[in-house]
């Protein structure tokens, strides 16, 4: 049927990972296996001869369709393997980054691009550019309200007072804008998302004294926030359900937010 060739050529297009336009008897063999299927290398090769109009011992795209049109199924389940892998691939890939380890950012970038994560793939390339200390764009849309957000993070008609020190995993520092008064967590986020750039809201996760700011428990304006378990000077108070009087502190001398971005396919 016309949808399950489009399939296999949907298909063909995650597996093509040299970008030939060919698929040879190994890389259909791996498609096979991760497809569950019971299929050897030589049933693979078998195919790739029955179905191999030119002769060249690899399968086109029109001749990978014809040969599977018995196996959508398994090449279905093999695809949905293939975007699993590829997604852990580019978390593995950041944690690397992190750590400062070599990593082929492009390669793995371009595969998970091949099994539609280009999510992942964005947030890859983008975390190695923070870690280089290059600037990224911030594409049309990837904010939420961005088309109200000032380049600088804040809201229009909202004057910041002072800001907030917030800090990656590689040691880049920002200074971000804030009216203590006003702001509150969510704005405090979206704000940091304007100003890294390439990541939504949904990817920040900003850390103050080992807790998550999440709007849901951390409510109201950014200066009557009141942090858990931990005095104003940091001692050990109660447990971490415990509220306490540590108030969150702005400015040169105040705390710095460990930033952590969250990947997503």
């Amino acid at each position: 049927s016309i949808a399950e060739s489009d399939k296999l050529k949907k298909a063909f297009a995650v597996f093509d990972a040299d970008g030939s336009g060919k698929i040879e008897g190994e890389e259909l063999f791996r498609i096979l296996l991760r497809g569950d299927s019971s299929l050897s290398l030589s049933d693979a090769e078998s195919l790739i001869e029955d179905f191999d109009q030119d002769g060249d011992g690899k399968l086109s795209v029109s001749e990978f369709i014809e040969a599977m049109q018995s196996h959508v199924d398994t090449v279905e389940e093999a695809t949905r393997h293939e975007k699993f892998f590829a997604k852990a691939a580019c978390r593995g890939a950041c944690m690397d980054l992190l750590l400062k380890k070599d990593v082929d950012v492009e390669a793995i970038a371009q595969r998970a691009e091949r099994a539609g994560c280009a999510q992942a793939a964005k947030s890859l390339r983008n975390l190695a550019k923070l870690e280089k200390g290059e600037p990224i764009s911030v594409p049309s849309g990837t904010l939420q309200n961005s088309s109200q957000r000032k380049s600088d993070g804040t809201l229009p008609g909202r004057n910041a007072t002072t800001f907030l020190k917030v800090k990656t995993l590689t040691g880049m520092m920002y200074e971000v804008p804030v009216n203590p008064d006003e702001d509150t967590v969510n704005d405090l986020i979206e704000a940091v998302a304007a100003m890294i750039g390439g990541f939504s809201p949904a990817q920040i996760r900003l850390v103050w004294f080992g807790f998550q700011l999440e709007p849901g428990r951390f409510v109201g304006p950014l200066g009557e926030i009141r942090g858990f378990g931990l005095d104003a000077r940091g001692r050990l108070v109660g447990d971490r359900f415990t509220k306490t009087d540590l108030a969150m502190r702005f400015g040169e001398d105040g705390h710095t937010l460990i930033l952590a971005l969250r990947l997503r396919g």
